[in-house]
């Protein structure tokens, strides 16, 4: 059997969640079994597992660069595909320039239903409609996502395998990188993320000396306007990470808080389990899902419910304790290994079927 990933995700991203999924895949299937069609990235995860391509103007950025690259891997991806060496097509994004190009299966991963409600995009939704006719299996990465998937494009249940994200559960102790106590804020900001609301909480816990580290883009001018008019100058805190700084700082941050008003899955929470960091999250979408009895749960729309759990893991270390070893009971749930032999396992039902 031979699976071929196409390169569409490895054009838009140079890191982030979708594609580091599906480098986590190929990493844990057996090498024989795969190869891509990517001749154009910047993308970390890809450079890491040596499949070959080329950078493409590593150093320049402009506006939509990732869409040149994406157009441009087009190109290869259609003679590779025509080409048919392969068993089963995995596409990574939801262009539909392949429904014609071959007879073989096809496979997608739904995400989350992003592209209809916080980042709606009429052009995307209808690529993806395409492309789910088109498919012949779609890997859903939860319960959540499944039923979001029936619901916005009918897509035949019969069809749809759940199939969890894992999480490294190998990691090594890292040093400090700061030495105050602070609270953990990881990924983007904006939008659905519930930034703001989460700052008016963070001012209202009564914790003068806890500071708030985030990682990702820098404060935007309308974010370091509300953190100064919150009083909170000095005590918000940004930083770069490495996935070896990520995981300094889940190591050694007092809890992670992850606020967001919906996630398909949320990553970020088996890392801070499988981290030993207390966790505490909105109570929507997939969360309760992935986190199980090892979070403490707030409402998302409600700042004092915010504020509730905080104070709830701050004043209390046996809490505190109890989140951590719950947390390593449930990231054992979630392994790499396990995913992708779920995977292999959608890929051998099509050539069979």
């Amino acid at each position: 059997m031979k699976i071929l990933f196409d390169h569409q995700i490895f054009a838009y991203q140079e890191i982030g969640g979708v594609s580091r999924y599906f480098c986590e895949i190929m990493k844990h299937i057996p090498k024989e079994m795969w190869y891509t069609s990517v001749s154009l990235s910047n993308n970390v995860y890809l450079k890491e597992l040596q499949v070959p391509h080329k950078p493409f103007l590593e150093n320049i950025n402009f506006y939509k660069k990732g869409r040149v690259m994406l157009e441009l891997g087009k190109i290869h991806s259609s003679k590779v595909i025509k080409q048919g060496d392969f068993d089963v097509l995995h596409l990574t994004h939801y262009e539909s320039y392949a429904n014609n190009k071959t007879n073989k299966p096809i496979v997608l991963t739904y995400h989350d239903k992003l592209f209809h409600s916080f980042e709606y995009n009429k052009r995307t939704i209808r690529e993806q409609k395409r492309c789910f006719e088109r498919a012949d299996a779609v890997v859903a990465i939860s319960h959540n996502t499944k039923k979001d998937l029936i619901d916005y494009f009918d897509y035949p249940e019969e069809k749809i395998h759940v199939i969890y994200h894992g999480v490294a559960n190998n990691l090594s102790v890292e040093k400090p990188i700061f030495d105050f106590d602070y609270v953990l804020f990881v990924g983007r900001r904006g939008r659905y993320k519930n930034f703001e609301n989460f700052l008016y909480a963070f001012a209202k816990l009564d914790a003068k000396d806890l500071r708030l580290v985030c990682t990702a883009g820098d404060f935007t001018r309308e974010e370091l306007n509300l953190i100064k008019q919150l009083n909170l100058s000095g005590r918000v805190v940004h930083k770069f990470a490495s996935d070896r700084d990520l995981n300094a700082l889940y190591q050694n941050a007092v809890f992670f808080v992850f606020p967001s008003k919906y996630e398909g899955f949320g990553m970020p929470l088996l890392e801070a389990m499988a981290n030993k960091c207390p966790v505490l999250c909105s109570n929507n979408s997939a969360f309760p899902e992935v986190a199980g009895d090892a979070a403490v749960y707030f409402n998302a729309d409600d700042v004092d419910s915010i504020v509730y759990a905080m104070e709830k893991v701050y004043n209390s270390q046996a809490v505190r304790n109890d989140l951590i070893n719950k947390g390593l009971e449930r990231v054992k749930e979630f392994t790499w290994e396990k995913s992708a032999a779920r995977h292999l396992e959608v890929y051998k039902s099509l050539i069979e079927c």
